[in-house]
């Protein structure tokens, strides 16, 4: 376990060597000589924990169950969105035809990795290559993502394909961003509201070329969320769909929604959400002007509006802990952009120490 924690801090050691542009190859191939050497490693030392855990327990299942699926029973009862579902039909059948043997450590650490991998995809369209291994080692051990990641399994991809949208949207990269939202809808349902839904909205600003009367407009939607969310008046949208967070349902999710609903509409999570849109109004100050910057503290403040808008359905501190997961990015690109490399030593350290409770070490430990 500690290995890993001493990947994460050497990669914060290379970007302050390879901000000497004389050490900046050197900086790139240990990077990702380390990074591909981290993934070997977390696969590897979680072998022996317990991945018979709440929803893997049912990942795995269907996982093992394709194994004697025929196409057209894949077609006919996949049970969630289809990219996902035919990503594991895929591995099923690989799995049987050679004989591998996946089992559930393997099953959920391969989509970890490549949640990861995702991340570093994302990264790159933002930093150089060393810095993009440090975002993609410090979301290993990311609190947000080792909650989706060792858990919800879906969402965890599918939030790693959400950064790249954001950050190909950055980028002017319109279609690909379109593209990959679409992509990340069908790996987990809510992806349309964290993900598209403010997506659309931010290509409307776009092309309306930052129109002054758009941003005083999300001032006061703001507001509106913000009071709607305290009084508790957004629970007269009741009516919208389970559906917007959560793909399946039964007795138990139905027992854990009715709970969920009453501690997700909350005093505790409505500070959280305060605090993204802090963390919008920073990335505001300190990136002013570039169109990188306008995006990602556009995203973060859709993100808040949203999540006070329907807190009331059950599940949706998923979209919190969404923009929560999308902070860590953000966070790592104002210090970047300013230079202030000083700060990234204590940013791994505190991304570690409260990462602990929701470390594979910590849930997954027999």
């Amino acid at each position: 376990m500690i290995v890993i924690y001493v990947f994460v801090i050497l990669s914060v050691f290379l970007v302050l060597l390879g901000s000497n542009s004389a050490y900046r190859k050197l900086a790139d191939f240990l990077s990702i000589s380390m990074g591909v050497t981290a993934l070997i490693t977390l696969f590897n030392v979680t072998e022996n924990l317990n991945f018979a855990y709440s929803d893997l327990q049912t990942y795995y299942g269907y996982f093992s169950l394709m194994h004697y699926w025929s196409v057209s029973d894949f077609l006919t009862n996949h049970p969630f969105e289809f990219i996902y579902d035919a990503s594991v039909y895929l591995l099923a059948s690989i799995d049987k035809v050679l004989s591998l043997g996946t089992t559930a450590h393997d099953f959920v650490m391969l989509f970890e990795i490549v949640a990861i991998i995702f991340v570093f995809v994302a990264a790159r369209q933002l930093f150089s290559v060393n810095q993009s291994v440090m975002v993609s080692l410090l979301y290993m051990v990311y609190q947000y993502q080792e909650v989706f990641a060792y858990n919800l399994v879906r969402q965890s991809l599918a939030l790693s394909l959400g950064m790249l949208v954001i950050t190909k949207l950055s980028k002017k990269k319109y279609i690909q961003s379109l593209l990959v939202a679409m992509l990340a809808t069908q790996i987990h349902s809510s992806m349309k509201l964290i993900i598209v839904l403010p997506l659309f909205f931010m290509l409307f600003e776009i092309f309306k070329n930052n129109s002054k009367w758009i941003s005083s407009m999300w001032v006061g939607v703001y507001i509106v969320a913000f009071i709607s969310s305290v009084t508790r008046l957004n629970e007269l949208l009741n009516h919208l769909p389970i559906s917007f967070v959560q793909t399946y349902s039964s007795d138990e999710i139905a027992s854990m929604a009715s709970f969920s609903g009453d501690i997700t509409n909350s005093s505790k999570y409505l500070i959280m959400t305060l605090l993204l849109t802090f963390a919008a109004y920073i990335l505001k100050t300190c990136v002013k002007g570039t169109f990188e910057g306008y995006v990602l503290n556009r995203f973060m403040f859709l993100i808040s509006i949203a999540y006070m808008l329907v807190s009331f359905i059950p599940f949706t501190y998923r979209v919190l802990f969404s923009g929560l997961y999308f902070l860590l990015l953000f966070i790592v690109y104002v210090i970047l952009k300013k230079e202030k490399y000083y700060l990234l030593i204590p940013l791994a350290i505190v991304v570690i120490v409260a990462g602990l409770s929701a470390s594979p070490f910590t849930v997954l430990s027999v």
